[in-house]
């Protein structure tokens, strides 16, 4: 009871305090009933020590909801993207009775994405490095680590860190999109199509997945293009750089069919081809095995 009173979230100490009144209350009628006179001075002890505790747990529990409070209003000011009140409510709710929300999100790390947010990127890793000692399996707290160095030029720790994203979540969104980032700016564009391939997005509308999705897919069949031995579908690898909604097929029917990104757009480009009499069946055949050796 002790140390669930002092545990949150891990342990909620509302109900363990009226446990803990109940049984005091009905521990003090038994001996009223009874009325065993000499028993009564010991059982007294375990009462005071019953009280003593719910005294403490009443402390805590206050405490507690007033942070409560200011990180509701926190999290209302976040919505609203008003960063700066935000920021003022999360000092006040953060403190050591309350360092984890009713979700074990670190406090911290909400600390830490406004700061990100409003380009205060050093105090953006003080408050994440904070979070990731609170809870270090925090997914979003190790992503948002990596994309915080990434913006203070550490690509070395940023990769680290997005990479043991992966590890745990291979299809988190936001760690393979940095990574797919990382990649495509360093022009080692397969691996951005890896990357991004195994992104698995949370809305296909999400402009910025859609954004680096056109970017890497574009040049990946631009490289495609500077092969001789692909120039017959040229035309099919143009069109597929000017449709964002092909792009956003393509990336669906390979997490359908359980197909790499790179697979998908060889078979897709290809049976458009020979769809559309640019190609013939055994020169598909053929194309499809240059391009899945690439």
């Amino acid at each position: 009871m002790i140390f669930s009173l002092v545990d949150f979230p891990k342990e909620r100490p509302v109900h363990l305090l009226w446990s803990g009144l109940l049984i005091a209350f009905i521990w003090q009628e038994y001996q009223t009933i009874k009325n065993q006179e000499p028993k009564i001075k010991g059982a007294s002890w375990f009462v005071y020590i019953l009280l003593g505790i719910s005294a403490v747990g009443i402390f805590f529990v206050g405490k507690r909801a007033q942070s409560e409070s200011a990180c509701n209003q926190a999290l209302h000011a976040r919505s609203q993207q008003q960063y700066i009140a935000a920021l003022k409510y999360l000092n006040q709710a953060n403190n050591w009775t309350y360092e984890l929300d009713p979700a074990s999100t670190p406090l911290s790390w909400y600390i830490g994405e406004a700061h990100f947010l409003l380009n205060q990127h050093q105090q953006a890793l003080e408050a994440f490095e904070t979070a990731k000692q609170l809870h270090p399996y925090h997914l979003h707290t190790i992503n948002n680590l990596g994309a915080t160095y990434f913006m203070l030029n550490n690509l070395e720790q940023a990769q680290n860190y997005f990479k043991q994203v992966l590890e745990w979540a291979p299809h988190f969104p936001d760690a393979n999109m940095n990574m797919g980032a990382i990649s495509y700016n360093q022009g080692n564009i397969p691996e951005a199509v890896q990357y991004i391939g195994a992104c698995v997005p949370i809305n296909y509308q999400d402009p910025r997945f859609v954004q680096f999705l056109d970017a890497i897919i574009k040049s990946y069949a631009n490289q495609l293009k500077e092969n001789p031995n692909f120039q017959v579908i040229h035309p099919i690898l143009s069109r597929l750089n000017r449709s964002k909604e092909w792009q956003g097929s393509i990336h669906q029917n390979a997490q359908k069919h359980k197909r790499s990104l790179k697979e998908q757009i060889h078979l897709d480009v290809l049976y458009v081809a020979k769809d559309e009499n640019y190609i013939q069946e055994s020169q598909s055949d053929s194309l499809l095995q240059i391009l899945n050796n690439l």
